[in-house]
């Protein structure tokens, strides 16, 4: 029941209908199924097929991490760490995903990390590192990723844009589209690499054909428009000819729905 009520979420196979899914979610909920309570508060989370209800979704998050579900633990980490139909708490959102992390749950790993590395007050880039390495270890892409990052900006790190592309590589191996994106930036800046235009458009490319709401050619447009790294002795047509190229790929991402680069086209 679980399965086919993720059919109808995502319409593998079927139309698309979150009504329907809700409804299978509950039948599978009511039978105590983990999973179908995870999934039951996903959808009162996301408001999907039923009104958004952050209290109804914790209920039901609560009963699926009862009987040990690790990912209703780490959705209960998210509620209080985005202060959603509870009271913000980084304390409580830290030992959610713990007991997540504990169970082996490789995203709720990738989520203490990314708390060490973004919040104030609890930024931490060593273990930022440490938790990012045990999600990679699992094979989580996102921090395999973030590992890169870590490495490119030398955050906890000795900087270093070789490990940075080794780490970028693995993830963009296993289809992570913000890695390829990674790879693209180091290609166009000439970080541990030759510098290539060419090759940076290629892994944009890449970045495109998994992630499709523009956001990829929004981000080469970025490196095109802006000045930062540009060469010294950049000629004023040499300029002009970098924004001509931003806005061709600021065009492709505004083609694709995506706003900020509708922003940037004005303002360029």
């Amino acid at each position: 029941m679980v399965d086919l009520g993720r059919m109808y979420a995502s319409g593998w196979g079927v139309a698309e209908d979150d009504v329907k899914a809700v409804s299978l979610y509950r039948q599978s909920a009511d039978k105590n199924n983990s999973d179908g309570q995870y999934y039951l508060g996903s959808m009162y989370g996301s408001g999907s097929g039923v009104e958004r209800d952050y209290t109804k979704a914790m209920e039901w998050y609560v009963k699926a991490s009862d009987q040990g579900n690790t990912d209703a633990q780490r959705a209960i980490g998210r509620l209080y760490i985005n202060g959603n139909g509870v009271k913000r708490n980084f304390s409580l959102a830290m030992e959610w995903y713990g007991k997540a992390a504990d169970n082996g749950n490789a995203a709720a790993m990738y989520d203490i990390g990314h708390i060490y590395y973004m919040f104030s007050g609890t930024i931490d880039y060593a273990k930022t590192m440490e938790w990012y390495r045990k999600a990679a270890d699992k094979g989580n892409t996102s921090a395999m990723k973030g590992i890169g990052d870590l490495y490119k900006s030398g955050l906890g790190v000795e900087k270093d844009h070789t490990q940075a592309m080794e780490w970028y590589r693995k993830a963009a191996d296993l289809n992570n589209s913000n890695a390829m994106i990674g790879i693209a930036e180091l290609y166009f800046y000439g970080y541990g690499v030759e510098r290539s235009y060419t090759e940076a458009e290629k892994w944009i490319r890449k970045a495109a054909e998994k992630d499709t709401d523009g956001y990829p050619e929004y981000r080469l447009g970025d490196f095109y428009g802006s000045d930062y790294n540009a060469d010294q002795n950049e000629s004023e047509a040499e300029k002009t000819t970098r924004y001509q190229a931003a806005m061709k790929w600021y065009s492709k991402a505004a083609d694709k729905g995506y706003d900020s680069a509708m922003i940037d086209i004005a303002e360029l």
